[in-house]
């Protein structure tokens, strides 16, 4: 009897283990599919220098569908400094608004953000080094709070609005090319 609940403790934490794994396997994925046309489309805003009282140099990812599911990120002309934010629904109508739980606010604190959203969305201030932010780790973090606290999944698409980028439109799917 003993031996019998002993493989059955080890069946259940190789099971919670493999849940766990799986879980993180889905949003390797997931930023995996969508990372390099993400980057693409950052990298064409870094490179359009505008002048300082122009608009227009942002990005925008949003699920499709009633609820204010998205995730943004603004820059300034020089690309030394940035402001990304997640939407918490404040700005919304109720029936509008994404469901914010305590696993999700833990996501947004973990990928840097505020967490209380009681007067704006949640931010995130960012200081870039003088070549200006990194796309690819800039597209990691934008993808993961899309997926982490919205539920964005690769099957989904998602809505891109970036005036410098792609005006209004769908994110690609487009995995990165390994270099060996």
């Amino acid at each position: 009897m003993a031996k019998w609940r002993g493989a059955l403790a080890i069946a259940v934490i190789m099971s919670a283990a493999g849940s766990v794994a799986a879980k993180d396997d889905d949003l390797s994925d997931f930023v995996a599919t969508y990372q390099c046309s993400l980057a693409g489309l950052i990298a064409k805003i870094e490179a359009h220098h505008n002048k300082p009282n122009e608009k227009g140099r942002f990005i925008v990812l949003a699920l499709p569908g009633p609820t204010a599911s998205y995730v943004q990120c603004a820059f300034d002309s020089r690309n030394r400094e940035g402001l990304c934010e997640a939407s918490s629904g404040w700005w919304n109508n109720p029936g509008e608004k994404p469901h914010i739980g305590t696993v999700e606010r833990a996501a947004l604190a973990r990928l840097g953000f505020s967490t209380d959203g009681s007067h704006g969305n949640f931010q995130q201030q960012m200081r870039f080094p003088p070549e200006g932010p990194e796309p690819y780790a800039l597209a990691t973090l934008m993808l993961s709070a899309l997926h982490d606290v919205y539920g964005a999944r690769k099957d989904m698409p998602i809505e891109v609005v970036a005036p410098f980028a792609l005006r209004h439109g769908t994110l690609p799917r487009q995995r990165c090319v390994p270099i060996s």
